[in-house]
């Protein structure tokens, strides 16, 4: 058929390098060898130039837009940097683990997969920046705890060394410091009454290991519990430290409230106010515990 004396068979192809038809103005339209070639020829003899930019058939046709769906991209979107940001803070586990669950939230919420590729890679890098800091933050954490104990432990053994060095440097003020202030504190012949007794047993004090130890009082006046183990000259005896936590940076500082010696067979050795007279302040405190029985320690048995 020529419509407009051109003929409109359609698409015309050679495998060869000849001529492929007539074209407009009367001319031939040659195709290179080796290759086949498609031209579509328009009614005015030139070839159709929408090839090239009309849409694939096979892919899906372009969505229009949606305000409830662009809405809801951008709230994606900002759980998602939400949760990369929240991930991302330090010495915080459970600030990894909340990064994490802002992100597998945005992924569980697109069922439909209707978020960009963008959204969902962020909420991805947010799901596994989550669970990476908050391993690494709580392995910090953890050896950062463990610092804190050995400096308190060795800050307690270096106090109990106070009390029971004799030889030092204007003793025995210095072992006097190393208790809690205010009226509960124990005076000088509290404290060699206590030493002149334990060393009378078991001989000179050589160091001391924490068994077990715990937190207790109150917000106020929080305290802390030690069951330790005393080394002696002679002998390895049980007893147990009372301390007062009183707040200060970095670390709390520790001062001793009570020392007790167990030699065995209920008897207690005590330097320090009664259990009832813990993190109280006002009256005297009974110090005829300082000895078994409240009897004079220097008096032969």
């Amino acid at each position: 058929m020529a419509a407009h004396g051109t003929d409109r068979a359609g698409p015309r192809v050679s495998p060869r390098g000849d001529e492929d038809g007539p074209a407009a103005g009367g001319g031939s339209r040659r195709v290179p060898a080796g290759g086949f070639r498609m031209i579509a020829a328009m009614p005015n003899g030139e070839p159709d130039s929408d090839l090239r930019t009309r849409p694939s058939a096979s892919g899906p046709p372009p969505r229009p837009a949606d305000p409830q769906t662009e809405a809801r991209v951008r709230r994606a979107r900002r759980t998602a940097i939400a949760g990369l940001t929240v991930g991302l803070v330090p010495c915080c586990p459970p600030a990894g683990f909340a990064g994490s669950m802002l992100g597998l939230l945005v992924l569980l919420r697109d069922r439909d997969r209707i978020l960009p590729r963008p959204v969902r890679r962020l909420a991805i890098a947010a799901v596994l920046v989550g669970a990476i800091g908050s391993m690494l933050n709580a392995m910090v954490l953890e050896r950062g705890l463990a610092e804190v104990a050995k400096r308190q432990e060795a800050d307690i053994r270096d106090r109990v060394a106070a009390v029971f060095d004799r030889a030092g440097a204007g003793w025995p003020a210095p072992a006097l410091e190393t208790f809690a202030a205010g009226r509960d504190r124990p005076g000088a012949a509290d404290l060699e009454v206590f030493v002149d007794e334990v060393e009378r047993r078991f001989g000179a004090y050589r160091g001391l290991r924490i068994v077990a130890s715990g937190s207790g009082g109150t917000t106020m006046r929080p305290t802390r519990e030690a069951a330790v183990r005393f080394e002696f000259e002679r002998d390895e005896v049980l007893g147990s430290l009372t301390l007062i936590a009183t707040p200060a940076l970095p670390l709390p500082r520790l001062s001793l409230w009570s020392i007790t010696v167990e030699p065995g067979a209920g008897e207690v050795l005590r330097l320090g106010p009664p259990p009832d007279r813990r993190g109280t302040e006002g009256a005297e405190a009974d110090r005829s515990e300082a000895t078994p029985s409240g009897r004079d320690p220097t008096a032969e048995p």
